[in-house]
């Protein structure tokens, strides 16, 4: 799952927060695509950017216990 990019299209909603933390039907962009994969793949790797790594990473274990052990990439510009 890649939770990258800059979402300048989606301004002024990313102002404060990252795009995947964004709701749509009372769930976030990365829970959407996290229950997608859930149901398909065997391992999920989330690729996100360096200044929200920490948040990806709690976000992950609070509400994913079974992603836990599944690693979070760091991607670097």
């Amino acid at each position: 799952i890649v939770a990258c990019g800059e979402s300048i299209r989606l301004k002024p909603y990313t102002k404060y927060f990252p795009k995947y933390f964004i709701n749509i039907n009372s769930k976030s962009v990365l829970n959407h695509s996290i229950d997608y994969w859930m149901m398909y793949a065997k391992n999920i790797r989330i690729v996100c950017k360096t200044s929200v790594f920490d948040l990806v990473k709690q976000y992950i274990k609070l509400f994913y216990k079974k992603l836990h052990s599944y690693p979070i990439l760091c991607a670097k510009r």
